[in-house]
């Protein structure tokens, strides 16, 4: 997370382009690992589309948006 802040801080945008980039970036970033997660361990044991949403929704939820607000709320774009 602090890779993708330090990446988005360097752009030429406002502050509130900024915090949606922010939060976008990481959303798509958590999903991803959720499906790779789920690609490795779900296959064989969680199989079907229903665990497929629940292993990509809840990082993207929890993870992009919730720890992306959390983490705007102590740091501040320049």
């Amino acid at each position: 997370m602090k890779h993708i802040f330090a990446y988005i801080d360097g752009l030429h945008l406002n502050i509130s382009q900024k915090n949606r980039f922010f939060i976008i970036i990481n959303c798509l970033v958590s999903g991803i690992l959720g499906l790779l997660i789920w690609l490795l361990v779900g296959k064989y044991y969680f199989g079907g589309p229903l665990w497929l949403i629940c292993f990509i929704g809840y990082p993207s939820l929890f993870v992009g948006v919730f720890g992306s607000l959390l983490h705007l709320s102590n740091h501040e774009f320049k």
